[in-house]
């Protein structure tokens, strides 16, 4: 037995060696060019090891973008220069995003920021930007920061719901990345004004979590939470966007429940995305109804459960760093 394993292993080997006669590895073909255009690239040897490129030859091309281009073709990585700094990075698997997302924001934008962390003081040694600016990462040489960039998210983003914003509604919502697809978050509305007779007046806070089908921030995304509001809601005299009962009447009261949604996300700039959202709540509401803004009895007071559209929104999201 211990013949036949030697000799399949030697028969493999050799299978291997007729497959890729004279074929260099990626790794090997990163360290030629490093030597032939005097620079440094920044790799994980991990995923290049395994990566033999289908050209070989980089000697005979003086143009290091072209020159690396060719023997990266084919092997879905391409190589990134900041300010003289340069890595390996991966492209960005898409099947399960949006076709039309922009490779360069997709990589640049959202995974590798730090990179300019890292050239905001690149007169620092590369050791000393690593461990200035990015020693919360687990990266102890050169040449695993290719998979410490490839692996970065920006965790944090906050948000606004603009046409909340032209009601005069102060409004935030702030999400936190637990990683690419899951983020937890909450929002805030509040509008203590009043517009002659009218009141739109409330507080809400809503804490939910989202699940994205591509990736945190891009493309589409379902949410869930639990909610609750106070109003003081009514008299909006003669719209006729509203029943009668509320173009007369004013609203106050409470409710609390659970919520679902379905929103998009748009990348829209390097930090900025737009997106828009839709939601549905199933919420306990108490009321009293009064007859007028500021005067009258209570009319009437009910508590119930319904089916309610609990928002319609267009937030401007910023992405933090």
């Amino acid at each position: 037995m211990k013949y036949i394993a030697l000799s399949c292993l030697l028969v493999c080997s050799l299978q291997s060696a007729m497959a890729n006669p004279g074929k260099s590895t990626l790794t090997m073909l990163l360290k030629k060019a490093e030597q032939v255009y005097n620079i440094k690239i920044s790799y994980s040897p991990t995923q290049t090891d395994n990566i033999i490129p289908e050209k070989q030859n980089i000697d005979s091309l003086s143009d290091l973008n072209r020159g690396i281009s060719t023997i990266l073709e084919n092997t879905g990585m391409i190589l990134k220069n900041q300010n003289g700094f340069y890595y390996l990075v991966k492209l960005p698997t898409v099947s399960k995003c949006r076709k039309d997302v922009i490779v360069e924001q997709t990589i640049v934008q959202r995974e590798h920021r730090p990179m300019e962390l890292l050239s905001a003081s690149y007169k620092l040694s590369l050791t000393e930007q690593i461990d200035t600016h990015i020693s919360k990462w687990p990266v102890q040489t050169q040449q695993n920061l290719g998979d410490a960039l490839m692996n970065y998210q920006p965790r944090w983003s906050i948000r606004t719901n603009m046409l909340l914003l032209f009601t005069g509604s102060l409004n935030a919502g702030i999400d936190y990345a637990l990683n690419k697809q899951w983020s937890l978050g909450a929002e805030t509305s509040y509008n203590p004004w009043s517009y002659g007779d009218t009141r739109i007046r409330h507080f809400l806070l809503r804490p939910e979590a989202r699940y994205w089908f591509c990736q945190v921030n891009n493309g589409h995304f379902l949410r869930s939470g639990i909610q609750y509001m106070r109003y003081n809601i009514g008299a909006f005299g003669n719209s006729k966007l509203f029943s009668s009962d509320i173009r007369q009447n004013r609203y106050q009261g409470n409710n609390v429940g659970i919520n679902i949604g379905y929103g998009y996300s748009w990348l829209i700039g390097k930090r900025f995305n737009i997106e828009v959202e839709l939601g549905l709540g199933v919420l306990y509401d108490s009321y009293t109804k009064y007859p007028c803004t500021q005067c009258g009895s209570a009319l009437s007071k009910r508590s119930y459960v319904h089916l309610v559209p609990t928002d319609f929104a267009v937030n401007l999201v910023y992405i933090l760093k």
